[in-house]
């Protein structure tokens, strides 16, 4: 998803060698979770520097920074003293796609990765990600994958 390779696998590497000092699964868990923070991070920074607004680097920051709250077109307008309207037409002139699909698609990535560990609940995830409800985070995941949550993680496990 843009991160090179060389790097991918540095990374990889990396972390293999912090997973073979851990002693418990609470060590290892709290690993994933900084490995998760760790390639947030930098895939954040890739898409970033694909934007060209200072204005939409800062709603992008603050949409992973705040990816358990419901996050409105008026937040980031408000926050960047723009005007909604203008807002989403340059937010979806640098992204190629409407603010409100980037920040479901990007909830869905989180969501995914999420999954994929079985410490985390559907129910978990879905209040973790700002979801009104385990319902609503199971339509806009079905919507956006073509599955349901419990049905990605059963495979993914």
């Amino acid at each position: 998803s843009g991160l090179p390779h060389n790097e991918a696998y540095t990374i990889s590497d990396i972390y293999i060698q912090h997973a073979d000092k851990c002693t418990d699964a609470r060590s290892v868990i709290n690993l994933l979770e900084e490995l998760h923070i760790d390639l947030a991070t930098r895939m954040r920074e890739i898409r970033k520097k694909s934007m060209g607004s200072i204005h939409i680097h800062r709603s992008i920051d603050y949409i992973y920074e705040h990816l358990d709250e419901k996050i409105t077109l008026e937040t980031l307008a408000n926050r960047e003293n723009l005007n909604p309207s203008y807002l989403s037409r340059l937010f979806t002139k640098e992204t190629g796609e409407s603010l409100k699909n980037y920040i479901k698609k990007t909830k869905i990535a989180t969501a995914k990765r999420m999954l994929e560990d079985p410490t985390y609940s559907i129910e978990d995830i879905s209040l973790s990600l700002g979801f009104s409800s385990q319902s609503a985070f199971t339509a806009v995941f079905k919507e956006l994958t073509n599955t349901t949550p419990a049905k990605y993680k059963q495979i993914n496990i």
